[in-house]
């Protein structure tokens, strides 16, 4: 009885050492503020999976952090921010941040959001 134990014991650990690690999904997170220091309640976070092409998004919460699941070790993503004020006042990235996905949970530097509005007419969101 003890042998059979230790027997599965040791195929259950040899099973779970063989799955490759591009097969593991992490969560990755990331703050998202204005240029003008100020945080990004609300901002829709795009996320652009570069190796398959497929696309998500999530949004930030009332301090500004994200989250999401589904990257894999070995991928690359894209990730940028956008806030919308309100119907024609679009707020676009400034930046967006690039990494290949490696084999743990990943915090994303901040990303950073125009404070001046794409279209005419919105306010400007001071810091």
């Amino acid at each position: 009885m003890k042998r059979a134990r230790a027997a599965f014991i040791v195929a259950a650990i040899a099973a779970a050492l063989a799955v490759p690690a591009s097969a593991l999904a992490y969560t990755d997170t990331g703050r998202v503020e204005f240029d003008t220091g100020l945080i990004c309640k609300g901002c829709v976070v795009t996320i652009h999976n570069i190796t398959t092409g497929a696309n998500g998004s999530t949004t930030s919460n009332s301090q500004g952090y994200w989250s999401a699941g589904g990257f894999v070790s070995g991928y690359t993503y894209q990730v940028w921010a956008t806030y919308y004020l309100s119907p024609g006042c679009t707020y676009a990235h400034r930046n967006f941040m690039q990494w290949t996905q490696g084999s743990s949970n990943k915090t994303i530097d901040p990303l950073s959001v125009y404070s001046t509005a794409i279209q005419s007419g919105c306010p400007i969101l001071w810091g």
